[in-house]
């Protein structure tokens, strides 16, 4: 648009319902920029596109939903970047790129033709699954099972049981002077034990 580069401090551009089939040149003069809107246009995302988003390096909020996007891999430059909206974008693979650069980013993948998630994705939707919303995607049913699947329980610590090798027992301190047969303890066995060992001490010679 003409003179929109004049308006270089600009933090908020909302762009939507035109009739634009690329991110304009200009929008990569605006640095401020904290939040672009460009819903429901014609955008197609090329490397020129990635370009002028690059330049965007305040960047909080993009949104580019109802665009035939084509391919948003990654945004490597914008590291304030919080939120993205491609909703009905028609994406058909998860952008994992550009969610692993963006941990804890809000992304909104609604009505797109996503059918299958390969493990890494599914791990990310699963720690971020208040963070991205993946309604009305076409998913295969393993994909949604992979999704829904319970948590694996994990161990608070080592385990304190024991280790105790095939074919051997655990081995217990002893007291000086203690016999290590009779043991220790009030248990019915070491109680016999103890009763038998005073027997056989009793006899000369045992």
């Amino acid at each position: 648009p003409e003179g929109l580069s004049r308006l270089s401090r600009l933090t908020g551009l909302n762009l939507a319902h035109n009739r634009f089939t690329r991110i304009p040149a200009e929008v990569g003069q605006l640095t401020e920029l904290r939040v672009l809107n460009l819903e429901n246009n014609s955008v197609v995302v090329d490397a020129l596109g990635r370009v002028q988003l690059a330049r965007l390096y305040r960047l909080e909020m993009l949104v580019l939903s109802r665009n035939p996007v084509g391919e948003l891999r990654n945004l490597p430059n914008n590291l304030a970047l919080q939120r993205v909206s491609l909703r009905f974008a028609g994406l058909r693979e998860f952008p994992a790129e550009l969610f692993r650069q963006h941990a804890g980013m809000n992304l909104t993948l609604e009505g797109n033709h996503i059918s299958e998630l390969s493990p890494e994705p599914v791990r990310m939707v699963r720690r971020n699954s208040g963070r991205v919303n993946l309604d009305y995607n076409p998913l295969s049913a393993s994909t949604v099972s992979a999704l829904q699947a319970p948590e694996p329980v994990e161990l608070a610590g080592p385990s304190r049981r024991p280790q105790v090798r095939l074919g051997e027992y655990p081995q217990f301190p002893v007291a000086e002077g203690e016999n290590p047969w009779v043991g220790r303890g009030e248990g019915e066995l070491a109680v016999s034990r103890r009763a038998q060992w005073q027997r056989l001490e009793a006899h000369q010679g045992a």
